[in-house]
């Protein structure tokens, strides 16, 4: 399984509200952990395949047809802001212990 999947996969089993972004990539890797993501509630965004440098992708998400969002990498940006103020439980994010993931990073 692509990293990417595994990832979007976590997302899906832990919060209802998250978000999936797809950005530039070969291959159809993010495509099955997005659909988990929009199964469990979440929203789906996906990078202009016409933008991207490397469109694969971005192009099989949205060939999924549960993307929610497809724009330029800047208005994913503006987008992707827009939407976690909306949504009550992402302040949660920010409790969230930021340990683990400075040990994962090596950091």
């Amino acid at each position: 399984m692509a990293p990417i999947n595994r990832l979007f996969e976590s997302v899906a089993a832990s919060r209802t509200d998250g978000i999936a972004v797809i950005l530039s990539g070969e291959g159809s890797d993010g495509a099955d952990g997005a659909r988990a993501v929009k199964v469990a509630g979440g929203v789906i965004l996906a990078q202009n395949p016409e933008e991207a440098q490397h469109s694969g992708m971005p192009a099989a998400v949205i060939a999924t047809g549960i993307v929610d969002i497809v724009a330029s990498s800047s208005a994913l940006a503006e987008r992707l802001s827009i939407i976690a103020s909306s949504r009550p439980n992402m302040a949660m994010v920010d409790a969230v212990d930021e340990e683990p993931i400075y040990r994962i990073l090596g950091l």
